[in-house]
């Protein structure tokens, strides 16, 4: 009888101690795609996944930094990921400023998957108070067979308080002695919301959780007057809450306008991940959004992949080619524009992401001390 010969101890020691030395790789099971594909590697190191499943998330930014877009673009790429089909998908435009034409930019999928809160009579309802967002995930988690979601709300800004908070501060404003005690009344109520909205997180946190949904609370940016030169030169509504709660938050800041004939087409977007509670890492990258296309992901990745990865060509003298790049994974040879349109005329995305996360992980791998662990 055969029997399977046991590998000494000291081989499986040395596994151990070799899988051990290793950084963890994330699932992409566990992950969700952020609609970019250097934005996924930036927050996890995985090309096809970022955002955390069963968190909540932050995206801060200015005006005109494409918040939005962006959180729709998340919401699309997962509508078309066959692991989300078992997913509500939820855009709660509590601004109520959405105006694109998201069929258009997105597709009729995404359009049919992506629901408002909930509604009436065929009109949607979004949330107006912070205890409307709140009841509503609570609600939704409380029923016996309540399906995973994922919630945009977008923004955090333009959440009330109660009416009756509202009518309060309204008639203490009025009752104020001077400005100095209206200043202090407005503090107050600024106080007042931000403790509104920790309450709020920390009872939607082990909902999230336990239902493996996930919360992205897009937040608009203000200029934090009287900061010091070396401080943070800007704020976010709720207080420190978002952030706290927050297993990612994304800083997206607009880099650059795109223009073709001197008529502007999109902006240069720059993201920032300024808190990374899946692998620790702070990371950026950059990418354009189009007002005709939404995010050019391709070209992104092509801009990583020819300045990290990919050789020049050369001609028969051995001189190097202006801007022509050999892509031995594409099996194809050529400028930024022609491998672009070699990807997408042969639905070479997935080799494209595959590609990518080679590489980044090999400048990862370059950064790491290499030293003896500690423990």
């Amino acid at each position: 009888m055969n029997r399977r010969r046991r590998k000494p101890k000291e081989d499986i020691a040395e596994q151990f101690k070799k899988a051990a030395s290793q950084p963890r790789k994330i699932s992409t099971e566990l992950l969700i795609p952020t609609g970019s594909t250097m934005l996924n590697c930036c927050c996890s190191d995985n090309p096809f996944g970022g955002f955390q499943l069963g968190k909540i998330v932050t995206i801060p930014g200015p005006s005109q930094s494409g918040k939005s877009i962006v959180a729709w673009s998340m919401l699309a790429t997962v509508a078309h990921d066959k692991r989300f089909d078992g997913y509500d998908l939820i855009y709660d435009d509590i601004e109520e400023a959405m105006e694109f034409d998201a069929s258009y930019l997105f597709g009729e999928k995404t359009a049919k998957r992506v629901k408002a809160p909930k509604y009436e009579k065929d009109e949607a309802i979004y949330s107006h108070s912070i205890q409307d967002l709140e009841s509503a995930i609570l609600k939704r988690c409380d029923k016996g067979d309540c399906k995973p979601f994922i919630w945009v709300a977008d923004s955090l800004d333009g959440l009330t308080s109660e009416e009756e908070l509202e009518r309060e501060y309204a008639n203490a404003i009025l009752r104020a002695k001077d400005g100095d005690h209206a200043k202090q009344i407005q503090q107050s109520y600024g106080t007042e919301k931000a403790r509104i909205i920790g309450r709020m997180l920390r009872l939607v946190k082990g909902y999230l959780k336990k239902t493996k949904s996930t919360l992205v609370m897009v937040q608009q940016e203000r200029d934090k007057l009287g900061a010091p030169v070396f401080a943070k030169q800007y704020t976010t509504s709720g207080g420190r809450a978002p952030f706290y709660y927050s297993s990612h938050q994304v800083r997206l800041l607009n880099s650059g306008t795109i223009k073709d004939k001197n008529i502007p087409t999109g902006n240069k977007l720059q993201a920032y991940v300024v808190k990374n509670k899946l692998n620790g890492k702070k990371r950026d990258c950059a990418f354009c959004v189009y007002e005709d296309y939404g995010i050019d992901d391709i070209a992104s990745c092509v801009d990583f992949l020819a300045k990290e990865h990919w050789k020049n060509a050369r001609d028969n003298k051995g001189a190097i080619k202006a801007n022509t790049f050999i892509a031995d994974e594409l099996e194809f040879e050529g400028t930024k524009a022609k491998i672009i349109d070699h990807i997408e005329e042969n639905q070479l995305e997935k080799t494209m992401q595959k590609t990518v996360g080679i590489a980044w992980n090999k400048i990862e791998e370059s950064l790491r001390l290499g030293r003896t662990r500690r423990f």
